[in-house]
C-alpha cells in the first residue's frame, strides 16, 4: 500500500512537472522577440519623451526559473540638445529583470527578485538656462494630489546588479561636470507599509567632481568602495555608512587640501523621520592613520534654514609628523623652519547652530605626550614635553576665543619649564597671561641673549614668573611691552659681563618686575629689581674687588634689548659688611 502511494505520489509529481514546462515551452513559443519587442516599442513610446532604441526584448523562463524574465539587449536614449557631450542620454547594453508569478497571482505582491544591468553609458546634461536631457518620462498632471499609496502589499526588492556603469553629468547653468567609471553595485532590499531593509554595495573606478564657480572646486577618487546597510522600525531607521577612498585629491580655488590621501568612513547612525534626527554611535573618520570617533546628533529645524548640532568627538594618538604629513602644501611651507615630533590626542564636543551666519562652539582638550619642538629662528630647542590643554573656539565672535592651559611642560638641555595660564583673543591678538615655574642652568641661555651682549653666566636658577604679553611682542622680543613679575632664586651664580665686571653668588633671591611706577630713577627704565643674598662677590677689573655680606641691592635698569642705547642702571645698595680693595686701598665696613 506505502508503494503505491509512493508511485503515485511521484508519477502526480513528474506530471504537474511536465505540464509546468510544457506551459513554459508554449508560452516561450507563442511569447517570441519578434511579438513582443513591438508591443514594448509601442508602450515606450507613450510615457518616454525621447527617442528610444533597442535590439530586442524576450521573456526569459528557464535562466531565471522559478521565476519569468524581460530582456532588453542594446536599450539607448537618444536626446540631442546643443552643447551636450553625446546625444545619447543612456545607452544600456544588456537589462534583465525577473518577476515572481505566484506571488502577484496569489499574494498581490510585487515581487521582483532580481534586476542585473550591464555595460551602461550615460551623459546627464544642463545647459545655461536650466534645460535638460534627461526630463524625458510623461508626466500626468491633470490628476489632483492624492496621498501616496503602495500599489501592492508588498514591494520585495531582492536584488538589483549592476555591472560597469559610465556616467557623467555635465551642467553649463552651474558650472558644474561631475563622472564616474567602472561602477559595479549590488542592492538588496524589502519595503512594507512599516518597515524596510537595504543593503548596497558599491566600487568604482575614478570619480572626478569639478564646479567652476567663485570659489573653484575640484576632487578626484582614484578608486571609491561602499556598503550601506539600513532597517527601518517604525520611525526611526538603524544603519551604518561605510567608505573607502584609497586616494582622494581636493583641491578649493588654488590650494590642494589633499593629494593621493587616503581616507575611510564608517557611520552607525539612526534616523528618526519624525524629527529629522540623525545620531551617530562611535562613527569614525580615518585620513591615513589620523582617526576621529563622533558620537552625537545633528537636526536640521523644520525650515532647513539652521541645523542644531550636539556633537562629541575624541581621536586615536597621533604622531605630530603624521598630522603634519596630510597639512595642505601651502600652509605646511609656514612650518619649514620647524621641527615636532610627539604623540597627540584630542577629546571635546562642537554644540550649537549651523547656518549662514553662525557655527557651532568648539571645545577640545588636547592632550601631548613625548613632543619635541625646534624652530631654527629660535636658538632652544626643547625635549619631553608634555601637556594638558582646553581650547575654546568661538567662530561667531573670534574675540573670545581661548586657550586654558592647564599643563604645559618642557625640557631645553638640562632646564625644565612648566607653564599654566591662558591665551585669550587667539585669532586675532594672542594675549598670553601665562605663569611660569622652571628650573634653569643659567648657561643655557647663552643663545637667546644678543650676540653683541658679552655675558657669561651659569649656575642654576629656580624662577616663578607672571607675565602678561601678545604674540607679537614675544616675537620682537620686545621687553617693552611685556609685563614681567617673578621670583628668581639664584644658586652658585657666577657671572662675568664684558670681561671686565664678575659677580659670584652661592646663594641670592632675585625679584624682578616690568610694572610702570612714578618712582623711576633713569628714563628708559624696563626693570624693578631687588637683590637680596647672604654673600657675593664682585669684581670690576683695575677698579675695585669686594666682598659683601647680608647684600639688599635694589635697582632699575634700562631696556638691555635694545643694542643702540648703552645699558644704564640706577642702584641703592644695603649690606651688613662690606670688605673691598681699590688699587693700594683696602676697606672693610659693617653695617
Amino acid at each position: 500500500m506505502k508503494k503505491t502511494l509512493k508511485i503515485i505520489g511521484i508519477s502526480l509529481a513528474s506530471l504537474i512537472t511536465v505540464l509546468i514546462i510544457t506551459v513554459f515551452i508554449l508560452l516561450w513559443v507563442i511569447v517570441t522577440p519578434d511579438k513582443l519587442t513591438p508591443i514594448v516599442r509601442n508602450q515606450v513610446d507613450k510615457f518616454i519623451l525621447c527617442t528610444t532604441d533597442f535590439d530586442t526584448v524576450d521573456v526569459t523562463f528557464f535562466s531565471t526559473f522559478p521565476h519569468v524574465g524581460l530582456q532588453i539587449k542594446n536599450l539607448a536614449l537618444i536626446n540631442p540638445m546643443p552643447d551636450a557631450p553625446s546625444d545619447t542620454l543612456a545607452f544600456v547594453e544588456d537589462f534583465k529583470a525577473s518577476l515572481n508569478l505566484k506571488e502577484l497571482l496569489f499574494n498581490n505582491t510585487l515581487k521582483v527578485t532580481a534586476v542585473y544591468i550591464r555595460n551602461v553609458e550615460a551623459h546627464l546634461f544642463v545647459d545655461a538656462k536650466g534645460n535638460t536631457n534627461f526630463n524625458i518620462v510623461e508626466i500626468d498632471t491633470t490628476e489632483e494630489d492624492t496621498a501616496f499609496e503602495l500599489p501592492f502589499d508588498l514591494i520585495n526588492l531582492h536584488k538589483i546588479r549592476i555591472k560597469n556603469l559610465n556616467a557623467d553629468y555635465t551642467d553649463h547653468n552651474s558650472g558644474m561636470f561631475a563622472s564616474i567609471n567602472d561602477m559595479s553595485a549590488l542592492i538588496k532590499g524589502e519595503l512594507t507599509i512599516e518597515d524596510a531593509w537595504a543593503k548596497l554595495t558599491m566600487e568604482s573606478g575614478n570619480i572626478v567632481f569639478n564646479l567652476n564657480d567663485s570659489t573653484p572646486l575640484a576632487a578626484k577618487l582614484q578608486s571609491f568602495e561602499t556598503k550601506i546597510e539600513g532597517e527601518k522600525s517604525g520611525a526611526d531607521i538603524n544603519g551604518s555608512i561605510r567608505f573607502e577612498m584609497p586616494e582622494v585629491f581636493f583641491k578649493m580655488d588654488t590650494i590642494v587640501y589633499a593629494n593621493a590621501l587616503p581616507v575611510e568612513i564608517d557611520l552607525p547612525f539612526t534616523f528618526n523621520i519624525d524629527h529629522q534626527k540623525i545620531t551617530l554611535d562611535d562613527a569614525e573618520l580615518a585620513l591615513q592613520k589620523i582617526k576621529i570617533f563622533l558620537n552625537g546628533t545633528v537636526q536640521p529645524s523644520a525650515s532647513f534654514s539652521d541645523i542644531g548640532i550636539d556633537m562629541a568627538f575624541h581621536t586615536n594618538t597621533w604622531e605630530i609628523p603624521e598630522v603634519i604629513e596630510i597639512i595642505p602644501e601651502t600652509y605646511k611651507s609656514m612650518l619649514k623652519d620647524i621641527t615636532a615630533t610627539g604623540n597627540l590626542e584630542l577629546k571635546g564636543n562642537a554644540k550649537g547652530t549651523y547656518n549662514d551666519s553662525l557655527m557651532p562652539i568648539i571645545t577640545a582638550n588636547v592632550f601631548l605626550a613625548d613632543g619635541q619642538f625646534a624652530y631654527k629662528k629660535f636658538a632652544l630647542p626643547f625635549k619631553n614635553i608634555s601637556a594638558d590643554v582646553l581650547a575654546y573656539l568661538d567662530l561667531n565672535t573670534d574675540s573670545l576665543s581661548m586657550v586654558n592651559i592647564h599643563s604645559l611642560k618642557a625640557q631645553t638641555g638640562k632646564s625644565v619649564l612648566e607653564l599654566s595660564g591662558r591665551i585669550i583673543d587667539l585669532f586675532n591678538k594672542m594675549l598670553f597671561k601665562v605663569n611660569v615655574n622652571s628650573n634653569l642652568e643659567l648657561v643655557e641661555l647663552k643663545p637667546v641673549l644678543p650676540s653683541d651682549m658679552n655675558l657669561i653666566i651659569k649656575g642654576k636658577a629656580k624662577a616663578t614668573m607672571n607675565t602678561d604679553f601678545s604674540m607679537n611682542d614675544m616675537q620682537n622680543l620686545d621687553l617693552q611691552k611685556m609685563k614681567l613679575k617673578g621670583d628668581i632664586r639664584l644658586i652658585d651664580m657666577e657671572a662675568v659681563y664684558n670681561d671686565s665686571i664678575f659677580v659670584n653668588s652661592p646663594d641670592a633671591n632675585l625679584k624682578i618686575s616690568s610694572a610702570k611706577t612714578a618712582n623711576n630713577k633713569i628714563p628708559d627704565k624696563l626693570f624693578d629689581i631687588e637683590i637680596l643674598s647672604k654673600d657675593m662677590d664682585i669684581e670690576m677689573i683695575d677698579v675695585v674687588d669686594a666682598t659683601l655680606k647680608e647684600v639688599k641691592l635694589k635697582a632699575q635698569v634700562s631696556d638691555f634689548m635694545d643694542t643702540t642705547k648703552p645699558l644704564s642702571a640706577h642702584c641703592d645698595f644695603n649690606f651688613g659688611n662690606l670688605k673691598a680693595a681699590m688699587d693700594t686701598i683696602d676697606a672693610a665696613i659693617s653695617g
